[in-house]
């Protein structure tokens, strides 16, 4: 068993919209009631705030003393390229959106950012794992 307790809840109602007064008017896909995810075999977390440099490629992210990324919780301020790193191997650059919180579940080793801007692409960053 683990140090850290990390409960996420979902809840998902997706499908066309009546602009009229903001309801869903014929659903394609829900999930309710909510759904709960409660994980206590992590042993590690971080939070941070972070900063990637203008012009910089596949600049690693801080995970602290974590070895195996568990569950990651990204949200940059503009559209960001993160590569993710396990056993396996390196993924393709996966955009995360600008102001949207980000949750992946998986695992990992390590994160990459590339920023081909030219303006630094701020954030936060939570991560947990073993």
């Amino acid at each position: 068993m683990g140090d850290i307790l990390y409960i996420q809840t979902l809840s998902i109602i997706s499908g066309k919209n009546n602009n009229a007064n903001n309801t869903i008017t014929e659903k394609d896909f829900e999930l309710y009631p909510a759904e709960t995810l409660q994980l206590s075999d992590l042993n590690e977390n971080i939070f941070t705030r972070f900063s990637v440099p203008p012009n910089i490629t596949n600049m690693p992210f801080c995970v602290g003393t974590i070895n195996q990324i568990k569950v990651i919780a990204l949200k940059p301020s503009s559209n960001l390229d993160v590569t993710l790193i396990n056993a396996n191997g390196t993924s393709q650059n996966i955009t995360f959106l600008a102001g949207r919180t980000s949750v992946i579940h998986g695992l990992l080793t390590g994160i990459l950012a590339t920023n081909s801007t030219s303006t630094a692409i701020k954030g936060t960053l939570y991560i947990a794992g073993d």
